[in-house]
């Protein structure tokens, strides 16, 4: 049927969404995924830094140590980075006292590790980011940039990574989909970063391992 034909209703652009469903432009069912992502961006670039710098080295990962996030993944943090959040798996206590973020610093660089319930891809979840933090100012100015790049762990889980870069230093995301969870991972320091503390980020990125559903200690 024409669209000039008797009766037909108005032809819809692609993507078109209905007044009653925006706000400030923008589809309100994509708002409040967009804003969390954004916090949790904003957590990893500017609170984490400040924190590195006020706490002292007094709980540095030992060898051997996994730290367990909620019932989605665990990674081995380097021995001697210390642990400013986040609990071992061999920790006693309830079941449910694992926190779904961890944060360990080493050598002036922060790793931080969050997880949250999400449907997507970690393609879809690192443009997420990609969307949010290129509108991230401030005194920081921190934006993601470049293409992304696919990043395999030794447990072979499968994810996307991409360099962001600021006014006060520069870093890596990189996301991960375990069933209906997503992990981020955000890595911040200065610009300049040794070898071997860039090797100590990546073998804690690879050692992120799926916890096996019913998996207590």
């Amino acid at each position: 049927m024409s669209a000039d034909a008797p009766g037909a209703g108005p032809v819809r652009p692609e993507g078109w969404v209905p007044v009653e469903r925006r706000l400030l432009g923008l589809d309100r069912s994509t708002i409040a995924p967009a804003l969390a992502v954004l916090a949790l961006l904003l957590v990893a670039v500017v609170v984490l830094p400040t924190l590195n710098e006020r706490i002292a080295r007094d709980n540095p990962a030992r060898p051997g140590d996994v730290i367990r996030l909620g019932d989605a993944v665990s990674f081995s943090p380097t021995p001697g980075w210390n642990i400013l959040s986040g609990q071992r798996e061999d920790e006693p206590g309830p079941a449910d006292r694992f926190a779904t973020s961890a944060t360990v610093s080493g050598d002036g660089v922060v790793l931080n590790i969050q997880t949250d319930t999400y449907d997507g891809t970690p393609e879809e979840l690192l443009d997420q980011l990609r969307k949010t933090g290129t509108g991230l100012r401030g005194e920081a100015g921190y934006r993601i940039a470049g293409d992304p790049v696919t990043v395999t762990t030794d447990d072979g889980l499968s994810g996307v990574a991409a360099r962001f870069t600021g006014t006060s230093g520069s870093g890596l995301v990189a996301t991960f989909v375990v069933d209906d969870q997503g992990i981020e991972v955000v890595a911040l320091g200065p610009d300049t970063t040794d070898p071997a503390t860039t090797a100590d980020v990546a073998a804690m990125i690879q050692s992120i391992t799926p916890v096996e559903e019913g998996a207590t200690s």
